[in-house]
């Protein structure tokens, strides 16, 4: 119960910065998203239930450093296998902290629907996903 309460007052962190930052003029949103990569690269997973009886798994994936740079959402089906659902993608630059998300498109089989970006200050948002404590 812990490890549930820890991600959902991540992910509220998250959400909470993205909300603030919609009204900064200065933030830049028009940037041209295709499709969000996903990295190949240091994996955390965790299972998170629902009560409605669905099960999600997050998969945080890492850069070299040990920040997230992906994180991908999949729902469990009833024959037991995984279906992405959504994504984030976290680039990191000097200047600034770049977070994109998009939905999966089964047909294309990409992360290329409902495509989000948002500029944040590096100083000010150095991260803005961080792996759970059960994933460290």
């Amino acid at each position: 119960m812990t490890t549930i309460r820890f991600f959902l007052a991540v992910m509220t962190m998250a959400l909470a910065s993205v909300s603030a930052e919609a009204g900064n003029p200065n933030s830049r949103t028009n940037d041209t998203l295709v499709a969000i990569e996903i990295a190949q690269s240091n994996t955390r997973s965790m299972l998170h239930t629902t009560d409605d009886g669905k099960t999600y798994r997050y998969d945080y994936i890492l850069d070299d450093k040990g920040r997230v740079i992906n994180r991908i959402a999949s729902l469990c089906n009833q024959n037991g296998t995984w279906t992405p659902v959504s994504a984030f993608s976290v680039e990191y630059t000097a200047k600034e902290t770049i977070l994109s998300f998009a939905k999966y498109d089964t047909v294309s089989k990409t992360f290329s629907l409902n495509l989000q970006k948002k500029h944040y200050n590096a100083e000010e948002y150095p991260y803005i996903i961080a792996v759970p404590e059960c994933c460290k």
